[in-house]
């Protein structure tokens, strides 16, 4: 067992009720990993993975309209020829349990004046793709204000699912 799948494990505590620890490595403003535990809640009462997943960021009202960028995707290289990035300092704890690869845009908390930000992101152990991991990476990746706007904005992520 890794230390994803142990640090995210749930042991039964009555009909529909259930026990975790929450390990302090994993501290910081990470729903993700509070949102992998309840992916595996929700595993062991459906017997399935989860069925249906959404996501949705919410910010405050802006004077400007929205638009949309057609343009195609950028070009970057594969994972495997992306450099692993060390931590920055500014990361949360949570940020030494992945391998960063950024492909795009300045370094996170960097000041620079572009919010651009992209690349790969995986769990430093090897492991499969769950539901549990899958809800983990999505609250894992530095937003892309981080290097213009250092200061937390406002945002909601969540993310539902239901077994079959």
């Amino acid at each position: 067992m890794g230390h994803f799948e142990r640090d995210t494990a749930v042991e039964p505590d009555g009909e529909l009720a259930f026990t975790c620890r929450i390990e302090p490595g994993w501290c910081g403003p990470n729903g993700g990993y509070i949102g992998a535990i309840l992916s595996r809640a929700l595993a062991a009462v459906g017997g399935e993975r989860p069925a249906a997943m959404a996501m949705a960021v919410l910010a405050d009202d802006r004077e400007e309209s929205l638009g949309f960028d057609r343009s195609e995707p950028p070009e970057v290289s594969p994972p495997e020829e992306l450099e692993p990035t060390p931590r920055p300092k500014e990361l949360p704890p949570f940020g030494g349990h992945f391998d960063y690869r950024f492909a795009l845009g300045p370094p996170p908390f960097s000041g620079a004046e572009d919010a651009l930000t992209g690349g790969c992101l995986r769990l430093s152990e090897d492991r499969s793709l769950d539901a549990a991991l899958t809800v983990a990476l999505t609250d894992s990746w530095p937003r892309a204000a981080g290097p213009v706007a250092p200061a937390r904005p406002r945002c909601l992520a969540s993310v539902h699912g239901r077994g079959r």
